[in-house]
């Protein structure tokens, strides 16, 4: 066989850049209130757009977000979140919001049930290699299995404290979000990228304006 260039010898190899190699098509669903507290935990700060960017580039140059939603429940009071939703979606990230019902003094907002839906959305409609779940919720271990049924690998990333054994070993991959956040500054101010409350002060725990 002759080479591209006339002389004998084998054919000439294609240059790294003509290669054309499919890179792995990854969404990311962060469940906002169950990352917020465990950077509350640490009184971190803890910037939502960092770390989906950090998550996907575990896997180096071959993996390229094509979606990343962030699902959360609001409370009716709580005008914070909101700043925090227009950061975000700024940076590129879809939010997803379910408003949530004041009971015992708490806001119930179910957002594992949202990002479980959000989850059946994408997996239908955009059809990721791999999904990557911010969140330690035990009750989103049938949403692992689902996409898993359907092909689809997933990645799942929380703070030890916060991760469900259940959870972790139906995943993939576990990506352990202690260090990550025990590097991040500690959280004295809101800083406007997105921010994290010192405990008493999340919505989640937060009284009702009726009991104050």
């Amino acid at each position: 066989m002759r080479s591209s260039t006339g002389g004998a010898g084998v054919a000439r190899l294609p240059l790294a850049h003509e290669l054309k190699i499919r890179q792995e098509r990854v969404a990311v669903l962060v469940d906002l209130s169950n990352l917020l507290s465990m950077a509350n935990e640490k009184m971190k700060f803890l910037s939502v757009v960092g770390l989906v960017n950090m998550l996907v580039a575990q896997g180096g140059n071959a993996r390229q977000r094509v979606a990343g939603l962030v699902a959360d429940g609001v409370s009716p009071y709580d005008r914070k979140r909101e700043l925090l939703f227009e950061s975000i979606r700024r940076n590129g990230l879809d939010v997803v919001i379910r408003p949530g019902k004041i009971r015992d003094g708490r806001a119930d907002c179910d957002a594992d049930l949202l990002l479980a839906m959000e989850a059946w959305k994408i997996a239908d409609n955009i059809l990721p290699d791999t999904v990557i779940i911010v969140s330690g919720d035990k009750d989103l271990e049938p949403t692992v299995k689902m996409l898993q049924a359907r092909g689809i690998r997933v990645e799942v990333a929380s703070s030890r404290s916060f991760l469900s054994r259940k959870l972790a070993e139906s995943a993939d991959v576990v990506h352990i979000l202690d260090g990550y956040i025990e590097q991040r500054p500690l959280n004295r101010r809101f800083l406007g990228e997105a921010w994290a409350c010192h405990p008493g002060h999340h919505p989640a725990s937060s009284p009702s304006r009726g009991n104050s």
